[in-house]
């Protein structure tokens, strides 16, 4: 009976042990393919408004409990992307991420799959999407002092990019195509256009809820 018992404890624990790891995912190549590498539990950090303000990048920092210099280097530079199993969340790495030639700057941003694209939440860049936060009295101004209105003080927001798996192109999820995602939900489409955000925290919403259909 205690052996029994022990053997049972002994099972349950490696269980728990399992459940708690993580995959991290070397490229872009490997993350759509689904072939990833198990790794022992990661620190995930959200970066302080100061820390984004000072060295720019995006809002996570990921990391290994264990001071792996190695794996911590890697971490940095070369995986693509990180999923936990702790919050069923994914993170993807910014670093090399480019939108019309703008950077992101470094560390990583959440991010949810769906096909084959992958939808990110990332401070706006550029004017064009900079315009999206603008007052209004501010957006009559136009040229080059609209522009730059527009492309400051952008720090404390975050709008979707999408990442092609079949071409790695980054683009802006806009309006339109946002529209395009819920072509099956009717109901959707007219509780989106009530709505004059362009913040992600809103939108990533509806693209968990299609994440969900696909299961």
């Amino acid at each position: 009976m205690r052996r029994s018992y022990l053997l049972s404890l002994v099972l349950v624990c490696f269980s728990l042990s399992t459940l708690a790891q993580d995959i991290c995912y070397g490229s872009m190549k490997k993350y759509f393919a689904n072939r990833g590498d198990t790794v022992a539990p990661l620190q995930i950090v959200h970066r302080s408004k100061n820390q984004m303000k000072l060295t720019g990048g995006a809002d996570y920092k990921i990391f290994t409990s264990t001071q792996n210099e190695s794996m911590d280097r890697y971490l940095r530079k070369r995986c693509f992307v990180v999923s936990t199993n702790k919050d069923s969340c994914s993170f993807v790495n910014c670093r090399k991420l480019r939108y019309k030639k703008l950077r992101f700057g470094n560390w990583y941003a959440p991010c949810v799959l769906l096909g084959n694209k992958l939808y990110f939440s990332a401070v706006p860049l550029g004017s064009v999407i900079g315009q999206s936060f603008v007052d209004f009295g501010d957006a009559k101004l136009g040229g080059s002092v609209g522009e730059a209105l527009a492309t400051c003080n952008l720090g404390s927001h975050r709008v979707l990019y999408v990442i092609d798996g079949a071409t790695g192109k980054v683009d802006y999820v806009n309006q339109e195509m946002m529209k395009q995602l819920f072509k099956d939900h009717p109901e959707w489409i007219e509780q989106y256009s009530k709505k004059t955000t362009c913040e992600s925290n809103v939108l990533i919403k509806y693209l968990l809820e299609l994440k969900a259909l696909e299961k």
